[in-house]
């Protein structure tokens, strides 16, 4: 382990420790303050401190949980609860705060654009998820609460209890964790570019702005009707649980109408404002992705500029694979790749398919140009290889046939760059033709990396009378093989220096022993610290192979 990675290592125990202990200070100071007010005004069962579990859990994970979990030993304790009445509370606080981050990790997984920043609401269909979250854990809370009155209070399960245990959790966790969830997500992107050295300037999205100014408008609209309705009831009732159940009933109803105004909002601001506006990508969303995007998205001042760089995006994220499965019946192949788009969409891309039970195609890409023609390009010279492969061509048969057509119908005068390669997944042979992209690396143990220098042709599109050639390699069990557009070695540090293939080939020979996700996935911070920006000028593009069969 170098000290890049001691460093890292360091700061994020660290985080996770400050971390810690702030969700420890906060929990304690909403605790003892609700506990205070509650006294004062001879109110009982309002606990915001408790939502603090879901909203803490979301944003932090283990970190929120177990400052949580040990503030509320230390709230109970000297409340005069009894150890051991306390820790029969941990495991219900516990799930109260793990539930809402697995089912938060469940529900968002699907959102590879948002890898820097796990608990973004920037959608409605993340607010929607929120709200589902929220829903779950506040019934079953408050479905607790109604097995404790029963079993040991002898009471019914639906009780008043119950109720406003349920208007508790939704009442102080909905609009206040929006608040909290949205700002935290910001504060943690910028303390992670912080920890990695850089100084970029980031912002909310446009819908974030507006999730966040809302929920903070309701908040204060809850605290003065609060405020307002324990005045009013507090002259008529005098028993403290009659007078908190008239309170969470009017906020419950003001809560349904708010909520109700927001998601109505939500889908108009969404379906009708954002797509108008080119504001709507926020430089939070950079960052690499492992299957459909990465990078932030560049955009001209023209409308109908933004529109077309959505629009090639789009394709893309329909043409490149979404999952990296180990392949059925070819379990003895892993594979991993990443894209990092720059910021107005190049042509990269790549693809991995099964020829058939035995044969495994695996390709990487480069058209030239950038937006809407590259991404049609890109598709129509995608699907002519994929159709040809899937035929039963051999790969310079392939080549030599798509050639032409591209020849052929290009009057926008594009060309791309291809490797693929077919694999034998029962011998390990590897038929492959270079037609313009840098050399792959091959990774063996107990032995240097190697370049695989081999005839490189010219690549599509360029002539009609360009001959394709094929070369074969075997790989041997555990080989790794890498491969990389240009955006790779091309991109340049503050001082101008090119990354290079000797950077990369030492990159690769350090960490060959390990996993082919973890290979690229580390590859790419390593250029990301490297050129010290997130906006790169070029697209990135690598992609890993490894055969383990004996």
């Amino acid at each position: 382990m170098d000290f890049t990675q001691k460093k890292f290592n360091f700061d994020t125990i660290k985080y996770a420790v400050i971390q810690f202990l702030l969700c420890c200070l906060i929990f304690l100071m909403v605790a003892f303050t609700s506990q205070r007010i509650n006294f004062l005004l001879s109110l009982s069962e309002l606990h915001p401190e408790r939502s603090l579990f879901s909203i803490f859990g979301i944003i932090l994970g283990f970190p929120g949980i177990f400052g949580c979990l040990v503030a509320n030993e230390i709230y109970l304790i000297s409340s005069g609860i009894s150890l051991s009445g306390s820790l029969l509370a941990i495991p219900l606080n516990f799930l109260s705060g793990f539930l809402p981050f697995i089912l938060w990790k469940l529900f968002t997984r699907k959102d590879s654009w948002c890898n820097t920043c796990r608990f973004r609401i920037s959608s409605l269909r993340r607010l929607l998820v929120y709200l589902f979250v929220t829903l779950v854990i506040t019934a079953i809370n408050s479905g607790f609460t109604g097995i404790y009155e029963a079993f040991f209070e002898q009471s019914v399960f639906f009780s008043i209890e119950t109720t406003i245990a349920f208007m508790n959790g939704m009442i102080f966790t909905f609009f206040p964790g929006l608040v909290i969830i949205i700002g935290g997500s910001y504060l943690n992107h910028v303390d992670k570019i912080r920890m990695n050295g850089k100084t970029e300037h980031h912002e909310l999205s446009i819908f974030e702005n507006f999730i966040l100014i809302f929920s903070s408008f309701s908040v204060l609209i809850f605290i003065v009707i609060g405020i307002k309705e324990y005045i009013v009831y507090s002259q008529i009732v005098s028993n403290s649980i009659d007078l908190s159940t008239k309170i969470c009933v009017n906020l419950m109803i003001l809560l349904v109408s708010l909520l109700v105004f927001l998601i109505v909002s939500s889908i108009f601001f969404e379906y009708r404002v954002l797509p108008e506006t080119p504001e709507t990508l926020s430089p939070l969303d950079s960052g690499e992705t492992s299957a459909s995007e990465g990078g932030k998205t560049g955009y001209s001042d023209k409308p109908e500029d933004y529109k077309g760089l959505v629009f090639a995006k789009q394709i893309k994220n329909v043409l490149l694979p979404q999952l990296f499965p180990t392949f059925t019946p070819c379990t003895d192949v892993d594979i991993f790749a990443s894209i990092k788009f720059s910021k107005d969409f190049g042509g990269d891309f790549y693809d991995f398919f099964l020829v058939d039970e035995t044969h495994l195609a695996i390709m990487i890409a480069d058209v030239t140009g950038r937006g809407v023609e590259a991404a049609l390009f890109l598709s129509i010279a995608k699907n002519l290889i994929k159709d040809k492969i899937q035929a039963g061509f051999l790969p310079e048969e392939t080549f030599s046939d798509i050639n032409l057509q591209l020849c052929k119908d290009n009057s926008a005068g594009l060309f791309v760059s291809v490797w693929i390669g077919l694999l034998n997944t029962e011998t390990g042979e590897l038929n492959y033709i270079n037609a313009g992209q840098p050399y792959p690396i091959l990774m063996r143990n107990n032995q240097p990396c190697k370049i695989l220098e081999s005839a490189v042709d010219l690549a599509l599109g360029v002539s009609d009378e360009t001959l394709y050639s094929s070369n074969t390699i075997t790989l041997e069990k555990n080989d790794k093989l890498a491969l990389y557009t240009r955006g790779v070695t091309e991109v340049e540090n503050p001082e101008k220096e090119s990354y290079g293939q000797e950077r990369l080939c030492a990159f690769l020979n350090k960490y060959k022993e390990i996993e082919v996700q973890e290979i690229v996935e580390g590859l790419i911070r390593e250029i990301a610290i490297y050129s010290a920006t997130s906006d790169p000028q070029n697209d990135m593009t690598v992609l890993a192979l490894e055969y383990k069969k004996s």
